[in-house]
């Protein structure tokens, strides 16, 4: 699967390539927001995760543009946000699901496997 990766932390951005990469997905990554549309513009990702609280646009502005950029791709949000907060956030951007960061990179393999097609 082409996922896109967004998150200013290099680490979480590190950790999650390498997670992901090794479950066979072709992973993409960005910094911010305005990086994300861009990406997404270019890569045509199938799954973008996302954390809501990145550099250059708020999180649901930087959803609308990646599906503007990218037409049937799913977003979903990882953030370290009040994981209520982080559900209402998610929904009020059009992202198709939420996990909490403290769920670890293993809860978003998990979540990629329940994705429909």
């Amino acid at each position: 699967m082409r996922l896109l990766v967004v998150d200013d932390c290099s680490d979480m951005r590190y950790l999650l390539r390498l997670v992901l990469s090794r479950e066979g997905h072709e992973v993409t990554e960005t910094r911010s927001g305005s990086g994300a549309v861009e990406t997404a513009a270019a890569v045509l990702p199938e799954v973008v995760i996302m954390d809501g609280l990145v550099p250059g646009m708020d999180g649901s502005e930087a959803v609308s543009g990646i599906l503007r950029a990218s037409p049937g791709c799913r977003v979903v949000m990882f953030s370290a946000v009040d994981p209520d907060s982080l559900d209402e956030q998610a929904e009020a951007a059009g992202a198709v699901a939420a996990v909490h960061k403290l769920s670890g990179p293993g809860a978003v393999i998990d979540l990629l496997e329940r994705l429909p097609a």
